[in-house]
């Protein structure tokens, strides 16, 4: 699990690769804005099988996987492929096959588990693989948005914006990963290690908002008002969910209902970094 210094630092190596930047892409924006979500969908579809294996709002959580799941297999043959609805004309550079091809075969690893806790398939063996391969199909999907990322030409200018446009995605999938962690805790997967992990994500997911909503050296502040507004309003969401992701670090954990009522914010969170997202691409 990369830490939000160890992120940051990442975005700051990337930074001489810009200058090599293609500019005759007529649907960039839509190519990082979908590129940038696909960690994000594999956080998502991970706390909702989850949440669907240990019985909470099942039918609903786990239709969620299932949505998840579908909306990033199309994404990955959108980007390659093409795709009229999503706005997505075909792949015309080998590099961009290559990087998309390479995700994929991480993507088959994990598809499957996903499948089988959606179908009912609520073995605990299933659920660790899921825990396991979570993490390497995040870097994979990390590590295709930064490809299109160090390729493409952002419609807003400067290195800085496109720092944070990442951390701004980076955010969101943090997000999602502490629902997911909060979730193996409340079913007791994974531990003391899980418990650490949680309060690190948690902390990760404080960082990155207080530098979002400022900026910093290599940071941009917030483009517009309405990306600024996007941010405190997801922050705000955020905060009422929050007590009861912490809530099962106690001795007292969470019951079904209080769970299921956080998970409804979520989906209000997750709206307004959406727009967050879209509004530092362009």
């Amino acid at each position: 699990m990369k830490s939000l210094g160890a992120f940051v630092f990442t975005l700051l190596l990337c930074l001489p690769l810009v200058s090599a930047a293609r500019a005759d892409e007529p649907d960039t924006s839509t190519r990082l804005t979908l590129a940038l979500r696909q960690a994000t969908l594999v956080q998502s579809m991970r706390a909702s099988t989850c949440f669907a294996m240990g019985g909470i709002d099942q039918d609903r959580q786990g239709a969620l996987a299932l949505e998840h799941a579908d909306s990033y297999g199309t994404t990955l043959a959108a980007l390659r492929d093409g795709h009229d609805w999503l706005g997505l004309s075909p792949a015309r550079n080998a590099d961009d096959v290559a990087a998309v091809a390479t995700a994929e075969t991480v993507w088959r690893d994990f598809r499957p588990a996903v499948d089988q806790i959606i179908a009912g398939d609520l073995h605990s063996v299933v659920m660790r693989q899921i825990m396991r391969d979570a993490d390497p199909t995040v870097d994979s999907a990390t590590r295709l948005s930064g490809h299109f990322f160090d390729t493409l030409d952002m419609p807003a200018s400067g290195p800085h914006i496109r720092q944070a446009a990442q951390l701004a995605a980076h955010y969101r999938m943090l997000t999602q990963r502490a629902l997911g962690e909060m979730c193996f805790v409340l079913f007791d997967l994974g531990g003391a290690p899980m418990r650490s992990r949680l309060l690190e994500t948690l902390s990760d997911i404080d960082q990155s908002f207080a530098l979002l909503s400022e900026g910093g050296t290599d940071i941009a502040p917030p483009p517009s008002a309405r990306v600024s507004r996007n941010l405190r309003t997801a922050h705000l969401f955020w905060s009422k969910m929050r007590p009861t992701i912490v809530a099962v670090q106690s001795d007292t954990m969470p019951d079904a209902l209080t769970v299921q009522k956080m998970l409804k914010l979520n989906k209000s969170v997750l709206k307004q970094l959406d727009q967050a997202v879209d509004g530092y691409i362009g």
